[in-house]
């Protein structure tokens, strides 16, 4: 990140950059573009951040221990903020976390929510309070769908929320199929 803040606990994978919304990040999201470029050297996409994770990042800032869970999209090659993934929250009582992501449209088709959750997934499962990740997705949501597939994930459930993945870590951590591999 020549010349602007590194920010500890990225992860690199081999097209993306995960960033973690730690406060400052958060703040230079909420002050705008020109704040988030001075910080990372990088501009947001088009069309993000949505409006869900500009209603969380406040939660981001008062609580600094949730940034840890959350990460920013970057694409180093176009220097862009392509998106946000990462978990609703630290685990539960029982060790589960929720797995969300979501790219700017111009990015999307192209591999890159399924390398960043790929990366999420391998970094959650390490931590040793993390037991089981967990998801949502609408039934007509096929590109989500895919994505989840790709990750390991099985269907559990269905309901008027929609489709419902969960994932042991466990498992992934003994199953050579599900763990991460290049795209």
């Amino acid at each position: 990140m020549s010349g602007r803040a590194a920010v500890e606990g990225a992860i690199q994978t081999e097209r993306l950059l995960l960033l973690p919304c730690h406060p400052p990040v958060a703040q230079a999201i909420l002050t705008g573009a020109g704040a988030l470029e001075a910080l990372l050297g990088a501009r947001p996409a088009a069309d993000w951040p949505g409006p869900n994770f500009v209603a969380y990042l406040p939660l981001l800032i008062v609580n600094p221990a949730r940034g840890r869970w959350n990460w920013l999209v970057l694409h180093p090659e176009d220097r862009a903020i392509i998106g946000d993934s990462g978990f609703h929250g630290p685990p539960d009582e029982a060790g589960t976390v929720e797995l969300g992501y979501i790219l700017a449209a111009a990015y999307r088709g192209r591999g890159y929510a399924t390398e960043a959750a790929r990366a999420l997934l391998a970094w959650a499962c390490a931590q040793p309070e993390v037991h089981r990740v967990v998801a949502n997705c609408a039934v007509d949501n096929g590109e989500s769908i895919r994505v989840l597939e790709k990750l390991g994930l099985h269907r559990v459930g269905l309901d008027n929320d929609g489709l419902h993945w969960a994932l042991d870590c466990r498992a992934y951590a003994a199953d050579p199929l599900i763990a991460p591999e290049p795209m």
